[in-house]
């Protein structure tokens, strides 16, 4: 076995035993996967070749899920720095949404100028606009700007090309608006997204 297999069969392992164990724990894990990812960043050198041949050599495809997931699960843990670490060395599996989660964890520590200066820059360099302007909107919420955070869920529904696509930003408007105590808006909005769909 490879020192690649071994840090990523440890990550997966780490993975299980947290999904069972009490949450009191569940920091103490997410810092042993932030460990283990980064030594696996490290040692992949943001190589998507070399993790594709370590995928086929684990018969594991949940490596990926994780570490695109593990990100922003350090980030709502209080874990900024090493979240952001994680996003920065695997951005080779997701650059739009690895990016975009860097935004949010730093709209989550409070670091607004960090996180706007990020956005920014996602926006411009973005492959995927649907999903960076999701992102954005993530990230103006994650500061409690709802007005700005909409405006981004709602570019995003309007660049959206597939019906998942769409889907996703339907919920993200839906779930601000209810959050934001506008339920007759967010009834509004999903009746006129339901008419829209009979009309397609």
């Amino acid at each position: 076995m490879t020192e690649l297999s071994l840090l990523a069969e440890a990550l997966l392992a780490v993975e299980g035993t947290e999904s069972t164990e009490a949450s009191a724990v569940t920091r103490e894990h997410l810092q042993t996967m932030a460990w283990l990812a980064l030594e696996l960043g490290a040692a992949l050198g943001g190589g998507l070749r070399r993790f594709a041949e370590l995928s086929v050599e684990l018969g594991d495809s949940r490596l990926a899920e994780r570490l695109l997931d593990l990100p922003l699960r350090l980030g709502s843990a209080g874990e900024t720095d090493a979240g952001l670490a994680i996003a920065r060395a695997f951005e080779f599996l997701g650059p739009d949404k690895l990016r975009g989660d860097a935004a949010v964890i730093l709209a989550q520590a409070g670091r607004r100028d960090e996180a706007v200066a990020r956005i920014a820059e996602n926006l411009e360099r973005a492959a995927d606009t649907t999903l960076a302007e999701a992102k954005a909107g993530d990230a103006y919420r994650a500061l409690g700007e709802d007005d700005a955070a909409e405006a981004y869920y709602r570019r995003s529904l309007s660049e959206a090309k597939t019906p998942f696509e769409r889907s996703e930003a339907v919920l993200r408007i839906v779930s601000l608006l209810s959050d934001a105590g506008r339920e007759q808006d967010a009834a509004r909005f999903l009746a006129e997204e339901r008419q829209r769909a009979v009309k397609s």
